[in-house]
């Protein structure tokens, strides 16, 4: 808290160097307020879209368009927290990519370097399922508790019925004779194995197909346009088979469902409790300081908790 108090201040002081002690930084910038500067500006901007092929926001470029929860796609920024079982915030990240996956191990790190310990399990949703992620994790000696979209989407019936019946999530994988089984009962054979990666980081991709497919009346739902089903399979799944195989246990599941209790909460209490439904700022930078001030009061409100109750 003590360092994001101090880089708040740091911030105040290159704003007032910037902008003047009189002035705000979320007004229009002087530059612009020229009507004239601002048609060139926005004239600068489309053509910027054209090039990039992608929206650009005009009041803020670095709030990228991302899909919310119910389907409407914004201008927004990617907030994310890592808490305690106590609902004590211990870091923070803030992006402008709708990709959760991408900010789980620098999460991680700032939550070490904060805490200055290490915990035994992180919990996370389906959003951090990357495999890059559960390797990193579990190579700091942290178990991943993340489940996949495969083990999501089975929990929610999404992959039953016919419509998904030949869905990659429906082809079963028997370890111990490495092949697949697919939904009518087929096998699909090992058949080749490539390496991929750097020369000090390389993984083995297992290609697996059947050649039943070619008298297979489900052929063309299966395969499309291809002459056989092809899987393949990286070799860090075998990390994802193992949470998966937890998750599938009474006491795997009660263990995720701690983080609906810690981390859920949260956000739903400052949306719509405190009112933090959107930021006041604009640019990355200063949308994060402004997420880092909202945490900041979380903490010292969950602290006064503890001493008098809630205010």
């Amino acid at each position: 808290m003590i360092k994001i108090y101090v880089e708040s201040l740091s911030e105040d002081e290159e704003e007032d160097a910037r902008y003047g002690k009189e002035e705000r930084g979320d007004l229009i910038p002087k530059e612009l307020r020229k009507k004239k500067v601002l048609q060139e500006r926005i004239k600068q901007i489309i053509n910027e879209m054209r090039d990039e092929g992608e929206k650009v926001n005009i009041t803020d470029t670095d709030a990228k368009f991302i899909k919310e929860r119910n389907g409407v796609i914004r201008p927004n920024y990617n907030s994310h927290i890592a808490v305690t079982e106590e609902q004590f915030i211990v870091g923070t990240e803030l992006t402008n990519n709708a990709s959760d996956a991408i900010s789980a191990l620098s999460l991680i790190k700032e939550m070490e370097e904060n805490t200055e310990s290490k915990p035994d399990m992180i919990v996370g949703d389906s959003g951090y399922d990357s495999l890059e992620n559960y390797e990193g994790i579990k190579g700091k000696g942290i178990y991943p508790l993340i489940p996949d979209r495969k083990l999501v989407m089975e929990r929610e019936n999404k992959l039953e019925g016919e419509r998904y019946r030949f869905h990659r999530g429906n082809f079963r994988f028997d370890r111990e004779k490495n092949e697949y089984i697919c939904p009518i009962g087929e096998k699909l054979i090992c058949y080749k194995i490539k390496e991929i990666g750097k020369k000090d980081k390389k993984y083995r991709i297992y290609h697996y197909r059947t050649k039943v497919c070619k008298r297979c009346k489900y052929k063309w739902r299966c395969c499309g346009k291809g002459a056989y089903r092809y899987i393949k399979r990286d070799e860090r799944e075998d990390i994802i088979e193992e949470v998966r195989e937890f998750l599938s246990k009474e006491e795997g599941w009660e263990e995720y469902k701690k983080r609906m209790c810690a981390t859920e909460p949260i956000f739903g209490i400052l949306k719509r409790f405190l009112g933090h439904n959107y930021f006041l700022l604009r640019g990355l930078k200063k949308v994060e300081g402004e997420f880092n001030l909202m945490c900041l009061a979380w903490n010292i409100r969950k602290l006064h908790k503890l001493k008098v109750g809630w205010v």
